[in-house]
């Protein structure tokens, strides 16, 4: 890749223009469907954008496709969030969190246009019906979301339904389960304009193909270079023929996947997670008889492409979910249908395209197991200093997972595959929304703290559990934990349960359902529970703050009696300010921590995370169980904000230990501690996944012999029964310095949670995070 084109893309990502073509094409299609049933109207506006959306095909494109107006560029979702759009125009391009440049011509036409949305939203919508409670819960901080503005990724459609057979021949098959329909029996109306609504999205994406095959060709009349002329003509064949017919070869596979990529995010209002999938194994049978040479050629330019997909992210979002969180990843390696190792040339391909690119996207998931090929970890360890890819799963416990959440066939057991950031399933029959909520659980000990009540804003929040200087025993603190968060977890599904009605009614995903197996079988939506898996969840974030601050209670107040309670109590609320400092440093110092190794403090995290997970599996809504996630995303940075000083020594409004991860800086006994801690607790409990952060020197995989330390230790945290882990390989001092010279780093990549994301690009919080991890050295 040249270098100027790598320089544009992280240009503009770091602040990509905001083009409202979008909003104003979705805005006038609503406008003619007004009254019309939504499904119908869902699929009219993908057909109203695929064909009025301005296309083009850069200079540097064989794969062709844009995720806006233009590539690397974002667009507003007003049907998600007109409102937070409206207020927030001013502010784009100098908030915290992601910016975007808007001219101040676009902005007035937003204020033309958005308050047609006036009520119509599904912000409006859910904000109409949330019970009051649950609201004071969301505004303190308790728990967050982004599905208020937004809507749902998570999971992997059925690409190969498209490689191999086409958008033309899944119209016909839906055009005859309509012709087998009996309307006379009233649920047969709703399959029928399910049905309806799909064959108008089959419409939508072949004619966008073709719009690209015109221009492909009319770009080809002009073309004087030879070279250039020869490939637009290639563009227009593939075009074409994909999405609407099988793909013949390795170009058209490809083309195919990435137009259907693409508007499956048109699809989910803007929805993250919706990831490739095993495309290693997807695209293998396409290789033979294509020169390596041209397979890179056209892999390289298809990796390229991922890095337009940017989410337009309003309001508080942006800080919470900094740095564009995608999580499109393909899951590569993994195993075949005889429980053998999958990789293939595609697999090592990928990870060295990945690894000279230096991108952002996409990010890229490992499944190791047990039989997986050397080569292959290698490649992916050598990776990492790089681009901090790939993150590593572990397939075993995916297994254990997906036996928890009923999955028993075994062809599906061997096709799973990673769902948004930890979460997974079978590729293309998994519905997603384990990311539903995040959970804050240091709040939910603040409130354990305060008798019910948030020291921050004074209201009453959870139940009365007695006054904390009252608590004769650990047990009795630990109570009064148990009964805050069985409560929080009840107003979390209560959320959960209107989000869900609500996208249900208005978001009701008809191309997304087209392609997740159950569907059209059944000819019920997705969000209708027309998938054959489904996993909605939510994540709970702090689990180290919380088992520190336990932990130094347990030992210093009712073990040791060298601190009252009474002291812990005023120096929270003082913030460990003057004469509580000392009493701060030896909350830090003289308590065990989670991550040591350390029984004392590791079996109470191991508490914490059960409790967690038993309480939320005893709901259900009405696709299946709750799964119950271990991971932050990067909102253990925002929900920080909302949370005041802990008695593990962390102070009010700094960052929280993100997913299952120790606080940072707090682990002094090395890598194998931390694995030790994490493995402690059953992974196949959090249903939803888990998510461990570690961070190394540069120096760790400078040379095969530390190289072969570094896989030893992966290798170890797998079979100790760890489900997921993802690593910084970058020295502190490096990111100091990036942070106070931002300018000498331009290309600098750090791993922020379940994705990557460009150092420069991130709020100082957030940088503040990934500086204070520890950074360990060898086992």
């Amino acid at each position: 890749m040249e270098e100027a084109l790598r320089k544009r893309i992280l240009d503009n990502i770091r602040m990509p223009k905001l083009r409202i073509e979008r909003a104003l094409i979705v805005t006038e299609s609503y406008r003619q469907s007004e009254g019309e049933p939504m499904i119908i109207r869902r699929a009219k506006a993908l057909h109203d954008y695929t064909n009025k959306i301005p296309i083009v095909i850069e200079d540097w494109q064989l794969v062709v496709g844009c995720f806006s107006a233009e590539p690397f560029a974002v667009s507003p979702y007003p049907e998600g969030c007109w409102r937070t759009i409206l207020d927030n125009l001013d502010s784009f391009a100098s908030r915290p969190g992601d910016k975007y440049l808007v001219t101040e011509r676009d902005k007035q036409k937003l204020r033309e246009v958005l308050p047609w949305w006036r009520g119509k939203s599904i912000e409006d919508c859910i904000f109409n019906i949330l019970p009051s409670e649950v609201k004071e819960a969301y505004e303190a901080g308790l728990v967050d979301t982004g599905y208020f503005t937004a809507g749902s990724g998570n999971f992997s459609a059925d690409y190969g339904k498209v490689i191999y057979k086409g958008f033309a021949k899944i119209a016909e098959e839906i055009e005859e389960k309509i012709l087998r329909l009996d309307l006379t029996r009233p649920e047969s109306l709703n399959e029928w304009l399910f049905y309806k609504a799909a064959l108008i999205c089959c419409d939508a994406v072949i004619d966008y193909a073709q719009r690209y095959a015109e221009l492909a060709k009319t770009m080809a009349e002009k073309e004087a270079r030879p070279e250039r002329k020869k490939e637009l003509l290639l563009i227009a064949r593939n075009c074409e023929r994909v999405p609407k017919y099988p793909a013949t070869n390795f170009f058209e596979a490809v083309q195919a996947f990435w137009f259907t990529h693409l508007l499956l995010h048109f699809d989910t209002v803007g929805g993250a997670g919706i990831v490739a999938g095993r495309i290693d194994q997807l695209l293998a049978p396409f290789v033979e008889g294509i020169p390596k040479e041209d397979i890179r050629k056209w892999l390289e330019n298809f990796w390229i492409n991922y890095n337009q997909i940017m989410y337009f992210l309003p309001g508080r979002s942006a800080y919470v979910w900094a740095g564009h969180p995608v999580s499109e990843q393909p899951t590569i390696a993994g195993v075949d249908e005889k429980g053998e190792d999958a990789s293939n040339e595609l697999t090592e391909l990928m990870l060295e395209i990945d690894k000279e690119l230096r991108l952002p996207q996409p990010d890229i998931a490992v499944m190791f197991h047990n039989k997986i090929k050397r080569e292959v970890l290698i490649k992916a360890c050598e990776a990492l200093p790089f681009t901090m890819k790939p993150k590593f799963f572990n397939y075993d416990v995916m297994v254990k997972q997906a036996l928890e959440r009923g999955i028993r066939d075994n062809i599906d057991l061997k096709d799973l595959v990673t769902l948004g950031c930890v979460a997974n399933g079978p590729q293309g029959k998994t519905w997603g929304n384990n990311g539903f909520t995040f959970l804050n659980l240091a709040k939910v000990l603040e409130l354990a703290l305060n008798n019910g009540v948030d020291p921050l804003t004074g209201k009453k929040l959870g139940p009365r559990t007695g006054e904390p200087t009252s608590f004769k025993t650990f047990e009795e603190m630990f109570e009064a934990f148990k009964q805050q968060l069985a409560h929080i977890v009840r107003l979390t599904v209560v959320m959960m349960n209107v989000i869900e009605e609500v996208h249900t009614k208005m978001n009701p995903q008809p191309l997304a359902s087209i392609l997740i197996d159950g569907c059209l079988e059944k000819g019920i939506p997705v969000w209708e529970g027309g998938a054959r898996y489904n996993i909605p969840g939510t994540e709970a974030v702090g689990l180290a703050n919380v088992a520190d601050s336990l932990a130094a209670i347990k030992r210093l107040v009712f073990d040791e009696h060298v601190i009252g309670m009474e002291q812990i109590i005023a120096s929270l609320r003082a913030n460990f300010e003057g004469e509580w400092e000392r009493l701060r440093s030896k909350l830090i110092y003289d308590a065990p921590k989670y991550g040591n190794d350390d029984d004392y403090v590791d079996d109470i995290a191991v508490e914490v995370a059960a409790l967690f997970c038993s309480e939320l599996r005893k709901y259900r809504n009405k696709r299946g169980e709750y799964c119950p996630s271990l991971a932050s995303v990067s909102a253990h940075v925002g929900l920080g904000r909302f949370v005041g000083a802990l008695p593990d020594g962390r102070k009010a409004r700094e960052p929280l230990a993100d997913g299952m991860s120790p606080s940072q800086g707090m682990c002094s006994k090395g890598p194998t501690a931390v694995i030790k801690s994490m493995t402690k607790i059953d992974h196949s409990l959090a249903t939803g996944g888990t998510l461990l952060n570690m961070k190394f020197n540069a120096g760790m995989l400078t040379n095969p012999t530390s190289r072969e330390k570094f896989i030893h230790i992966l290798e170890t945290y797998m079979e100790l029964g760890g489900y997921h882990v993802q690593f910084n390989i970058i020295d502190t001092e490096r990111l100091r310095d990036a942070q106070l010279h931002p300018e000498k780093y331009p290309d600098l990549l750090v791993r922020v949670a379940a994705y990557v994301a460009q150092f420069g690009q991130l709020p100082k919080e957030l940088q503040d995070d990934i500086i204070m991890r520890s950074e360990l050295g060898e086992a």
